[in-house]
């Protein structure tokens, strides 16, 4: 076990220069945290990229060491071994909440440090952007940099060499902008890093034009909106009126030519498409078929004006954040809100867990009374003359013995629970995963925590700051990851999260269409190892309770969806389809060795442990965001095994397994598509504070008062002729007074005319409204937009996308 590293003196000093160490050090080290040494506080990890090289003439084992300078700071370490004169390059990633102004970077070897650096990385502010910038010419970026921008943009460049591989550490971004780079250099692991940034919530900006085949051509097909297929020229640029502008520059302008597009084509010159949006899980891809640092966009007076408005259009879920209560700000997919949740209560909740030590400490003790026992019978008939000193010296031995193997068993006899939240996107058999372990110690002493895969691991306090608290951690990151609690108390419980991705071999496959009414039918196959649990098939807000699904074993499913954004129950699905409140308390009650805590509900099947999961695990209250359309199921199975001090012990595990279903079969002919069936996608926000704050009951809020906007998309299926368009929405609060209205306020609400090319206001009754000739407000990729402007004194506030807007179609596809 590694020697626990000691606490470091933080500095005070702010927006200084990383400092190496003194020349006489034999290690020199030299470090560099977040992006150009800024971060954004909140949930996500932030990179540290440390240079550490042997100046002496020995060959060194040792370990980078990691530490900032807050009550929530952890020790971080990764091995690293060192020959004379060389030098490597590690990344370790540390929770942002523990970042501080300062941050110690050290390298350690048999116990003394040989070397180490400060680092003073600047914390930007929440109303700031950081777009990062990954290119290979800086000037390619220039035009970002003249955003005249309110919130401020902080622009940092990164490189294909320091591409950050954890999504954790890129969600720091508010923005990724591709270009004039070789993306073929991004290896297979940043790759998947970038995939799930986006899938996640992150933005992400590709810029085309006469380089366009090295920037997107290292990239995965569904990170791209469409098919790019060369170069040419158009003679002007048309005006982007989406984008807010009443002017475009002259002159010709070198465009990636895109066929198929998907996703919202913003701009468009004839059948060219210029800027095209695509949602992407819960991110945004904009794709821009020109370069802006090259003419005509290049000397034109008005693209400061063209990058503020782009930037604001490319990160919505950045804009959100800005008018909401401070409180609110740091809500996103990785924290999906503050809200109080009895997460450290139910990974206490093991019943009973001191029978199977105190059955083997009974064991123990039998073992060694038959050993005195028959060493007392055997004296007495062979030897009875040694029988004074043979059998106190057997009495001594079992004694000694008991001693020295009763607190070694004991630990054995350790209890991890676990919680994890399992996305099954379309790219495993590796998924993205959080996990949730709590470690009950039926002795005191010592425990370290072993995961055998790479994981981004903390306190549970870092994540959720509060009654947490479980003291000082040192986590080892690497191939593996290997958590030292430190000190545990007699049955305590320790608790840690832990960002990874967990192998789940084979598939769950769903076939599903929508038939001709608007019913959900098909079947959902089960192509892995595991039974799945209690699964339930949700749309909008209705759901089917289904039977367990064994492995390789397929059900029939039928579903009507529906959804009516007046109920404005946001209460989270899962929770109304299995759950109730736990009514216990925030923080890690200490456990009961002889029984489950009174103040907690027993569990006694897995209906009762999924039940409270529900109510517990934070991920739940996702649900909404991450589909209309999902798939929801459990497994008791072991996917993520832990060890503890190295040996195995006794697991009870829980996952929610969820596959948001993005593509229903569509018939042809005659259709009717039902409110709960397409969700809205964000397209932008343009913040402006209410003034009346309200009310974040929800993970992903938007709220915005006067003079503020925001834009949503539906996505209808493609060669389908609309004979009717019923949009249904609610955009007050949670209590209608926050806005000062019950139903939906006069000319806030447009739909984009994609004939005219401007925006038309619809009138609401009862929160619905119909669209006279709906053909001219579907676009021929198939989007109907959307924009809510606040006007007047009422604020506006969409709790959730996926409630508060609602589309009915009615048409007939060819």
């Amino acid at each position: 076990m590694r020697r626990r590293v000691a606490p470091f003196i933080m500095g005070l000093c702010l927006l200084a220069a990383p400092h190496a160490a003194a020349a006489s050090s034999p290690v020199r080290v030299q470090a560099s945290v977040g992006f150009s040494n800024q971060y954004r506080n909140g949930p996500q990890w932030v990179p540290v990229v440390a240079r550490v090289t042997d100046t002496g003439n020995t060959v060194l084992t040792g370990e980078v060491v990691v530490r900032g300078n807050t009550e929530a700071s952890e020790t971080y370490t990764q091995p690293v071994d060192l020959y004379p004169g060389t030098t490597k390059e590690v990344t370790l990633y540390v929770p942002a909440v523990g970042v501080g102004n300062s941050v110690t970077i050290a390298y350690r070897a048999g116990g003394h440090s040989l070397g180490e650096a400060l680092a003073y990385p600047q914390a930007i502010p929440d109303e700031d952007l950081l777009v990062g910038t990954l290119t290979d010419d800086p000037g390619a970026v220039s035009w970002l940099r003249r955003a005249a921008t309110s919130p401020r943009a902080h622009v940092v460049t990164l490189s294909p060499t320091n591409f950050p591989t954890a999504p954790e550490a890129l969600a720091e971004l508010d923005a990724l902008v591709f270009t004039n780079v070789d993306t073929s250099r991004l290896d297979s692991a940043q790759i998947a890093g970038l995939r799930s940034y986006v899938q996640n919530g992150g933005s992400l900006l590709l810029v085309g034009g006469p380089d366009w085949q090295a920037t997107l051509g290292g990239l995965p097909r569904d990170l791209l909106p469409g098919t790019p297929s060369g170069l040419r020229a158009i003679h002007r640029m048309p005006v982007p009126r989406f984008l807010g502008m009443h002017d475009a520059p002259t002159g010709k302008l070198g465009v990636t030519a895109v066929s198929a597009p998907r996703g919202v084509v913003l701009l468009a010159a004839g059948t060219q498409a210029l800027i095209v949006k695509e949602t992407v899980g819960n991110g945004l891809v904009d794709y821009l078929a020109f370069d802006p640092s090259l003419a005509p966009l290049a000397g034109w007076s008005g693209v400061g004006e063209f990058t503020s408005s782009l930037l604001a259009n490319a990160t919505p879920q950045s804009e959100r954040r800005l008018p909401l209560d401070p409180a609110d700000r740091s809500t996103s997919y990785l924290f999906p809100g503050s809200q109080p949740m009895a997460l450290g209560a139910e990974l206490a909740n093991i019943p009973s867990p001191a029978l199977s030590l105190v059955l083997g400490l009974l064991l123990l003790l039998l073992g060694a009374l038959l050993i005195i026992g028959a060493t007392v019978v055997i004296t007495r008939r062979v030897r009875p003359g040694f029988a004074p000193v043979v059998i106190p010296l057997a009495v001594l031995l079992s004694a000694g013995s008991l001693i020295e193997v009763t607190p070694a068993f004991a630990r054995s006899r350790a209890i991890v629970n676990t919680l994890s939240f399992v996305r099954l996107d379309a790219h495993g058999p590796a998924y993205p995963a959080t996990v949730y372990a709590g470690l009950v110690a039926p002795l005191a002493g010592r425990y370290r925590i072993d995961y055998p895969y790479p994981a981004l691991a903390t306190n549970l306090s870092a994540l959720y700051p509060g009654p947490y608290w479980d003291g000082g951690t040192t986590v080892s990151e690497g191939a593996t990851t290997e958590m030292n609690l430190g000190q545990v108390g007699l049955w305590a419980v320790r608790a840690v999260a832990l960002r990874t991705t967990v192998a789940v071999p084979g598939r769950v496959t769903t076939r599903l269409r929508l038939s001709r009414t608007g019913t959900i039918v098909g079947t959902i196959h089960n192509d892995t190892a595991l039974t799945l649990r209690e699964p339930v098939l949700i749309a909008g807000r209705s759901f089917t309770r289904l039977r367990d699904i064994a492995a390789h074993t397929s059900i029939a499913v039928s579903l009507v969806p529906s959804a009516d954004p007046q109920e404005r129950d946001y209460v989270p699905m899962l929770t109304r389809i299995y759950g109730r409140p736990l009514n216990v308390g925030n923080g890690i009650p200490a456990v009961s060795p002889f029984g489950t805590p009174s103040d907690m509900p027993e569990e006694r099947t897995i209906s009762d442990r999924i039940r409270d999961a529900v109510d517990t695990l934070p991920e739940t209250n996702l649900m909404s965001v991450l589909g209309e359309v999902t798939l929801a199921a459990w497994t008791d199975a072991s996917i993520a095994p832990l060890t503890v001090n190295g040996s195995r012990v006794q697991q009870r595990d829980l996952a929610l397994l969820v596959e948001p279903i993005s593509a229903l079969s569509i018939p042809s002919g005659p259709l009717r598509i039902r409110a709960g069936t397409l969700g809205a996608e964000m397209l932008s926000v343009q913040p402006a504070t209410a003034p009346y704050e309200c009310c974040g009951v929800t993970a992903q809020p938007i709220s915005f008062g006067p003079g503020g906007s925001a834009s949503f998309a539906f996505s209808i299926p493609q060669r389908m002729h609309v004979s009717s368009l019923r949009l249904h929405l609610y955009a007050g609060g949670s209590d209608p007074s926050a806005s000062g209205y019950q139903g939906v306020p006069g000319n806030a609400v447009s739909a984009y005319d994609w004939h005219a090319g401007g925006w038309t206001h619809l009138a609401f009754r009862n929160g619905a409204a119909d669209l006279s000739r709906p053909g001219r407000f579907v676009s021929p990729d198939g989007s109907f937009v959307v924009q809510l402007v606040a006007r007047g004194g009422g604020d506006l506030s969409i709790l959730d996308a996926h409630q508060d807007l609602q589309l009915e179609v009615t048409g007939r596809r060819q």
